[in-house]
């Protein structure tokens, strides 16, 4: 069963942020994640289109093969500098959830 993780990101600054995109994406890859989607790099990308809060800058959607992979990835000695960076500069939430593969057969959609 596959895992997705999404983080919701909202920068104080962007000093991180070109360091980050330079070298995150192959320590996801090296623990089995690939991106799924990242929101637009422009004012108002997002949008709460239901409940109440704030939208965070940037979304970005990864999938994983599990959730220890995630966590793996999260907890790499090789992602510690840029996790740090990113921290520093960013208010960020990340969840993590296994994916249930039955789901569209759940809500009565075709797989």
């Amino acid at each position: 069963m596959s895992a997705d993780m999404i983080a919701f990101v909202t920068p104080h600054s962007l000093e991180w942020l070109d360091e980050y995109a330079k070298n995150v994406p192959r320590i996801i890859h090296s623990h089995g994640g690939r991106y799924l989607a990242i929101s637009h790099n422009v004012p108002n990308a997002v949008e709460v289109v239901e409940g109440d809060g704030p939208a965070p800058t940037f979304i970005v959607l990864f999938t994983f093969p599990s959730v220890n992979a995630i966590k793996g990835f999260l907890d790499a000695p090789e992602y510690a500098p840029y996790k740090q960076a990113r921290v520093a500069g960013t208010d960020s939430v990340f969840y993590a959830f296994e994916n249930d593969d039955n789901a569209p057969q759940l809500v009565g959609q075709p797989s």
